[in-house]
């Protein structure tokens, strides 16, 4: 113990110092150490949490993403639906306004068809009139001077009458 003396060394010193050392160590644990490691513990536990809530949250947002590719695919889809369904229509009404044309024109051909047959005939009436002035006036000029007198006028109208009925 003389060489421990001869350099400064004390038994009680080292005791004292063992005993700080512990009472420091102890009260350190309680004041710090502890507290530290509870909020270390809670640090941990709230990144933890974080991470947690950043893989839900890219998670939802996949599922989002992909709720909104179905969405845009269902309104594509829709839409071209729609569309065809638009493009029907227009063809049955096309063929039926082309059905109501053909119709009309048949109807205008009908008519024109009328007209002129019943022009025809009204020129054809005039015509036969014509003809029975015409002829009734030749008649009544070559019978005037080449008759006999028995032949009158009134009977070339009842002749040229019972002509032109037939």
């Amino acid at each position: 113990m003389d060489v421990l003396q001869s350099f400064g060394f004390d038994i009680r010193l080292l005791v004292a110092s063992t005993i700080n050392f512990v009472i420091l160590l102890i009260i350190l644990n309680k004041i710090l150490y502890r507290p530290l490691l509870a909020v270390l513990d809670e640090r941990r536990k709230k990144i933890a949490e974080s991470l947690d809530n950043a893989q839900l949250i890219e998670k939802k947002l996949q599922e989002t993403e992909e709720k909104q590719r179905d969405i845009v695919h269902q309104a594509r889809e829709s839409a071209q639906a729609m569309l065809d369904a638009a493009q029907t229509h227009a063809k049955v009404r096309e063929e039926e306004l082309i059905k109501q044309a053909e119709l009309r024109s048949q109807e205008i051909m009908q008519k024109a068809h009328q007209s002129a047959t019943e022009m025809v005939t009204k020129m054809e009436h005039e015509f036969k009139q014509t003809m029975a002035v015409m002829i009734m006036e030749a008649t009544k000029s070559i019978l005037e001077k080449h008759t006999p007198k028995e032949l009158t006028e009134e009977y070339v109208k009842t002749t040229l009458k019972t002509m032109s009925k037939s």
